[in-house]
């Protein structure tokens, strides 16, 4: 958020996914998400009188329909960053061609390595990233490192580097054996997230009533258009139907953890790296809660999803 006058939307454009990780908490990925409209969308933007940066993730983006046709009609006005697993290599080769890579900031690659070489998608996903460099397109591959996966990490990264691929490790954020990532990682494996984006996942901070600039500077727009502050404080703003209304000043966060920007929002930062007992104490009792209800609502919704499957019974 260097640039202070543009501001950004975190869009979630849909839910489903083509991969099966064994570590992803979505309970509904295999749902696909309402089809937006990008003239309202625009237009919604637009109001504001200020440049942005779309950043589209899912789920899958290139599973979107026409999301070819999504893209070329917000590279007319805004810049854009993409999530992807880019396996889709169809829709990689056509956004290749068709998108000017000048309007694209970033596209972000994430490399579930486990789950690629299980589909036998691994060098698809190779091609594809040295395709869109070539282009013209900056690309980052994110190597998702579970804790399963931390003792091959550096051969798979003297491999990438042998096809001319650079790998950057994301921390798993969740529970494996009880314990809670990425605050769990030993700290011989934190020192390799320590100079990326998200070393300030490792801090023990909370951040409930710390003044944050979400919903001033960037906002979160959900699948079915609706707007909020951020991923994780869904304070309202409105939608992109009738438009919504950005804040005037940074204020309160509401949530106990961040899974955005972090410290990059933040107006204030009122605790250093060593946080206070305080800090710590509800950073504790953030985690308790958390866990439950991450545990709790991924099995619910996990059920339900179940249940309501073509051919499914009820007590099956």
């Amino acid at each position: 958020m260097a640039e202070q006058e543009r501001l950004y939307a975190l869009w979630h454009i849909t839910r489903a996914c083509n991969l099966n990780c064994k570590y992803c908490c979505s309970p509904n990925k295999n749902m696909h998400s309402p089809v937006v409209n990008i003239q309202r969308l625009s237009k919604a933007l637009r109001e504001h009188g200020r440049e942005w940066t779309i950043h589209m993730s899912g789920g899958e983006p290139f599973l979107y329909p026409d999301f070819i046709g999504v893209c070329r009609e917000l590279t007319k006005e805004f810049r854009i960053k993409v999530n992807s697993n880019l396996i889709h290599s169809t829709e990689v080769r056509a956004f290749s061609n068709l998108i000017n890579p000048d309007k694209v900031e970033l596209i972000l690659a994430s490399l579930h390595i486990e789950e690629m070489e299980r589909l036998g998608m691994l060098e698809d996903f190779i091609g594809n990233v040295l395709l869109l460099k070539e282009r013209g397109f900056k690309v980052i591959v994110k190597f998702v490192l579970h804790p399963t996966l931390i003792e091959r990490f550096q051969g798979d990264c003297r491999y990438f580097d042998s096809r001319g691929i650079k790998l950057s490790a994301k921390p798993f954020q969740g529970v494996y054996q009880g314990k809670r990532y990425p605050k769990a990682y030993p700290d011989n494996v934190k020192n390799i997230f320590s100079n990326n984006a998200h070393g300030s996942a490792f801090y023990p901070f909370c951040f409930k009533g710390i003044n944050c600039s979400a919903g001033r500077l960037s906002v979160h727009i959900e699948s079915d258009g609706l707007v909020t502050r951020c991923l994780d404080d869904l304070t309202i703003l409105g939608n992109i139907h009738d438009g919504f209304k950005l804040k005037n000043t940074a204020s309160p966060c509401r949530s106990y953890r961040c899974s955005c920007f972090g410290y990059d929002l933040i107006a204030e930062r009122p605790f250093a790296r060593q946080a206070t007992n305080f800090n710590l104490l509800h950073q504790i009792l953030s985690d308790l809660k958390y866990v439950n209800r991450e545990h709790i609502f991924s099995r619910l919704f996990s059920f339900a999803h179940k249940k309501i499957q073509p051919g499914s019974k009820v007590g099956a």
